[in-house]
């Protein structure tokens, strides 16, 4: 009797030492974001609390005080290091073909420094660097088209001066998705960023592709049915050439696939999509960033 009592002893002050560790690692992952004295005394508090934990119960009621702290930061905080939440992250996604790429480094420097959208007032401390960067590489594209000596070096250059202030961009862009989960995707694909874990050009009820011709562009809807009925389906398409700002509606569709033309080449559009039916209308749905060649 005397054995088994140490052996579960022993087993707590393991679980103990289990959710302390796993609430520290994930505490080390957030100190870029600046924090508050407040909110390290909070933090400090909290890992107490983690390290009192030796049961499966205290655990949950441990989750559910985060879980009723008042919205903020804090909480937000909070939940990252302790709730198994799936967060929202950017990727870059930039093309291969070089013009490609840096017209859309040009599209995400002026989404962000301009924002237009709003979610960038938190200035990014390398735009004034950025834009110098974009210039130096349009400048190094013409000249290597125009066999001017040296051009190689210059262009070769300009990328890599490039790919490293896009690479922070990107950390600054997380972090502003980090603190507002609610609106991570919109901020995204405000500067023309991508989600992690979607696919290229897919998102949820909406497929996009690049058409054959020039400035094309392909949609393909999810189709609605009632139960296994199919449903008389109207099908509205907008597309945004501002990051997501502001859209311009297409024709009305009756066939699931929409073909979009005449859009601007090599310059990133955004396309949503909604049905309308008996049922009445269906949320939008939202593409990533394409760009139409």
């Amino acid at each position: 009797m005397k054995t088994a009592k140490k052996q579960l002893k022993k087993s707590e002050k393991a679980k103990s030492f289990y959710y302390m560790d796993w609430f520290n690692d994930k505490l080390n992952g957030l100190t870029h974001l600046n924090l508050t004295a407040k909110e390290r005394t909070m933090i400090r508090k909290k890992q107490k609390e983690a390290g009192k934990i030796k049961t499966t119960a205290q655990a949950k009621h441990f989750i559910n005080t985060i879980m009723e702290m008042k919205a903020g930061r804090i909480k937000t905080i909070m939940m990252i290091t302790v709730v198994r939440t799936k967060l929202i992250k950017a990727k870059l996604a930039m093309p291969e073909a070089e013009l490609a790429y840096l017209r859309k480094s040009q599209d995400m420097y002026t989404a962000i420094h301009g924002n237009a959208s709003g979610f960038f007032t938190t200035a990014f401390d390398m735009a004034a660097t950025w834009d110098t960067q974009n210039g130096a590489l349009d400048a190094a594209i013409t000249d290597v088209g125009n066999g001017i000596p040296g051009a190689e070096g210059d262009w070769q250059t300009a990328m890599n001066d490039i790919k490293i202030t896009l690479i922070l961009a990107l950390a600054y862009v997380n972090k502003l998705m980090l603190l507002n989960q609610r609106q991570a995707v919109a901020i995204a694909t405000a500067c023309f960023m991508e989600i992690v874990g979607r696919g290229t050009h897919d998102a949820q009820d909406i497929e996009v592709k690049i058409g054959k011709a020039a400035g094309q562009i392909i949609v393909k809807c999810k189709v609605p049915k009632d139960g296994t009925k199919k449903l008389m389906v109207t099908y509205f398409v907008e597309v945004s050439m501002d990051g997501g700002v502001s859209y311009l509606p297409l024709d009305p569709s009756h066939p699931s696939t929409i073909i979009v033309n005449d859009l601007a080449s090599n310059k990133s559009v955004i396309l949503r999509s909604r049905t309308w039916t008996k049922n009445g209308w269906s949320v939008w749905a939202v593409s990533n960033p394409i760009m139409p060649k």
